[in-house]
């Protein structure tokens, strides 16, 4: 039986959208308060706001109303202890409430819902919703990636020389070796591309990508809600997303490589340095 025999991406579309958008108003509120209840999770610098708790609740519940058989990987389930399941074989929403909570809690605007359905191990349907922004970006499977309804295409840079690279310092405070490879990442970028610039969000980065905003975006170590959305965005936007050295993406494996062109994604593999990480879910490869 066929994917379409099996899953109505349409209806999961039409179902999804709203809830979306219900969800970037609750963020738009949290956003506009200015006296946020903020948590630490693992690290001290890695936070937790009610509006997260909020926004994920909603959109696991409303969804479940819907899609009772379908399965939900939500970054704040996941981080208080919930089952997680490496896969995305049968029907799963993969769901971050809040893409760039560090830039909520300070108001800084590059801040977003991030909802992606995966299902047959490839993503279906992506929603990255920045109500601050009033910015809605939207991708179906095979029939492109768009920006408040208007069609996105990533940019025609080839030459890193030319390109404007996003990307993250990522590395708590207390993992200092981790630190030292991503800023010599940055560096490395930076002594050749026209320019460096971190937006803060994976999700958000990702989607400039896919508008032509970004030319390149490179991260290690997000989860798969971070990067579930955005992936679909970029390559129904026409682009290239690979892991950091070059291999096929795993959704699973920590690190990212998006690029608008192929010569783009190869010279920038070719400088890229990796840390270890532990992929999510144990040993893989897991790739689409």
């Amino acid at each position: 039986m066929s994917l379409s025999d099996e899953l109505d991406v349409d209806f999961c579309f039409e179902v999804a959208l709203p809830l979306v958008k219900q969800a970037g108003q609750e963020i738009l509120r949290g956003f506009e308060n200015k006296d946020k209840e903020v948590q630490s999770k693992s690290f001290a610098d890695d936070l937790l706001t009610e509006t997260d708790r909020r926004v994920e609740d909603l959109l696991i519940a409303k969804l479940k109303e819907t899609f009772p058989s379908h399965r939900f990987i939500g970054e704040e389930s996941v981080s208080s202890g919930g089952k997680f399941i490496a896969s995305t074989a049968e029907p799963t929403w993969i769901i971050d409430p809040i893409d760039g909570t560090t830039n909520f809690v300070h108001g800084y605007p590059q801040v977003c819902v991030s909802v992606a359905l995966w299902a047959q191990n490839c993503p279906q349907l992506a929603f990255v919703f920045n109500p601050v922004l009033d910015q809605l970006f939207t991708a179906k499977k095979g029939r492109g990636a768009f920006l408040n309804g208007r069609k996105l295409s990533v940019s025609k840079t080839t030459d890193l020389k030319q390109a404007l690279v996003g990307g993250d310092i990522l590395a708590y405070q207390n993992e200092v070796d981790r630190l030292e490879v991503s800023i010599a990442n940055a560096k490395s970028v930076k002594a050749i591309a026209r320019a460096f610039r971190i937006p803060g969000s994976v999700a958000i980065t990702l989607a400039y990508v896919a508008m032509g905003g970004l030319d390149a975006y490179f991260e290690q170590g997000p989860k798969s809600w971070d990067f579930a959305a955005g992936v679909l965005l970029v390559t129904e936007a026409g682009g290239v997303v690979r892991s950091l050295l070059g291999e096929p993406f795993d959704l699973f494996g920590r690190n990212i490589l998006a690029t608008s062109t192929e010569p783009l994604a190869d010279q920038l593999a070719a400088i890229l340095k990796p840390f270890p990480c532990e992929r999510e879910g144990g040993p893989g490869p897991y790739k689409f």
